[in-house]
This record gives C-alpha cells, structure tokens and sequence, in this order.
C-alpha cells in the first residue's frame, strides 16, 4: 500500500468513525408560571424579558452557546398563576436530533433552533396579550403545589422552573398582606405549611427541579416580599428543590 493510498484509507476510516458516530441528546423542560394577580400590565414582564431569562439557562440564541445544545430536545411550557389557579399551560416542544452525526445538518439543526425560540417568544407574546391583570386572589400555593409536583414527575434531563410572582399568597389557605399572618410564615415556614396549607395539597421530592424566582418589587412591598421570599425558599428547598432568586 503506497502512502497515497495509506492516506485515502486513513481519511476513509476516520469519516466513517465520526461519521457514523450516533448523536448523543439530552431533553430539557422548562416551566414558566407568571403571576397576574396583584401586579398592574406596566409592571409585568413582557415576552422579551421571559426569553432573556430563558437565555440565562439556555441561550438559544447565541451562536457559540447553541452549539452546546444543537441535538438536544426542549420543552418549553407557560401557565398563568391566576385567582383560579388552574389555569391551562401552553407548550411547544422541540425534539432532539436523531440518527447519526453524517445524518444531521448543523445548519438545518441551528434553524430549527432559532425558529423554535421565536415560535417561544411568540407564544408567550399572545398569551400576554389582553390578560388581565391585577385579580382579586392569589392562590400561589395552589398553584405551585400541583405545577411543581407534576414537572418533578416529568421524564427529562434537566427541568427548570421560572416563576414571576409577588410571593404574596392571598386566599383561602392564608392572607400574606396581613402582616402577623406573614411573619408567622416567614419565621416558620414548615410549620405554616403543614398547618394551613398543606390540607390542600402537600409538595412532593423536588430534588429534581432548579427554580428560578423572580418576585415583583415596588418600594411600597418591598418588606413584605423580603419576608415572603424567605417563606417560599425555605419551603421549597426543604422539598429539595434548587431555588436561584433573581432580581
């Protein structure tokens, strides 16, 4: 065998090495839980604000980052956190590359990526548009109670949740705009669980799941949202939840 040919055999046998390598993908969710009650539309956040978020975990949209995540699968879903609580979450969902290596286009892959997060921003643009806000009753544990339990059930490789919220429970279960019910929750958050929420559903191993807190500020509740903040990390991380509260 002659070194040309060495060569051609050499070049032959790494491409079919890489080549026919199968793509190696991970499936990723996240949840997003937007709080509409108690807060005015000039202070909610809009559609860019949720994806530059979302960037902050996976940035789709940077080149250089989105090559990190170019086979992999995403779920993305968006639920209000309403006086109902039960509002209906909307999805889309990516699927993961398939196949090996030679079979995936990396340019075909990467708009598939950008399509998808701009289909992302134009679905929570629509959810926001017209929603009204500032209802009458916070029910975040409620809501967070069956969301959380139900994400920590899901099968994915990494799951998040993103929650914008004033943190201020407001309903049957508790009032946290009255100060002494607040504090008592604040200075002792499992205890207040167990004895006035958890009659109404109980949080479940959230080891699984990293929470993203972004609670609603004004100079006004600021006092308020800094003892709530403590009830709701304290809780959530006693269920084994990872919290990251955000500015």
């Amino acid at each position: 065998m002659d070194y040309t040919t060495k060569i051609i055999f050499l070049f032959f046998t790494l491409f079919l090495i890489i080549g026919c390598k199968n793509i190696e993908s991970e499936n990723h969710r996240i949840l997003i839980i937007y709080d509409v009650t108690g807060s005015t539309q000039s202070n909610l956040p809009n559609a860019d604000k949720v994806l530059k978020d979302i960037a902050k975990i996976y940035d789709l949209s940077d080149k250089n980052e989105m090559d990190n995540y170019i086979h992999d699968g995403f779920e993305i879903g968006f639920t209000f956190l309403d006086e109902l609580s039960d509002a209906r979450t909307i999805r889309k969902t990516l699927k993961p590359a398939k196949g090996t290596t030679a079979e995936v286009n990396p340019k075909k892959r990467k708009r598939l990526i950008k399509d998808y997060s701009e289909s992302i921003h134009e679905m929570i643009g629509k959810a926001l548009t017209g929603t009204p806000a500032d209802r009458p009753m916070s029910k975040i544990y409620a809501k967070l109670c069956k969301a959380l339990n139900k994400e920590a059930g899901q099968n994915a490789d990494t799951r998040h949740v993103i929650i914008y919220t004033d943190l201020l429970e407001n309903s049957e279960l508790a009032k946290f705009y009255n100060p002494k019910t607040l504090q008592q929750a604040a200075q002792a958050p499992v205890e207040f669980s167990k004895k006035h929420l958890e009659s109404f559903c109980q949080f479940g191993d959230l080891s699984a799941i990293t929470i993203h807190l972004y609670p609603y500020r004004t100079a006004g509740t600021d006092a308020f949202i800094n003892q709530a903040e403590k009830f709701w990390v304290t809780l959530l991380e006693n269920h084994g939840a990872t919290v990251k509260v955000n500015p």
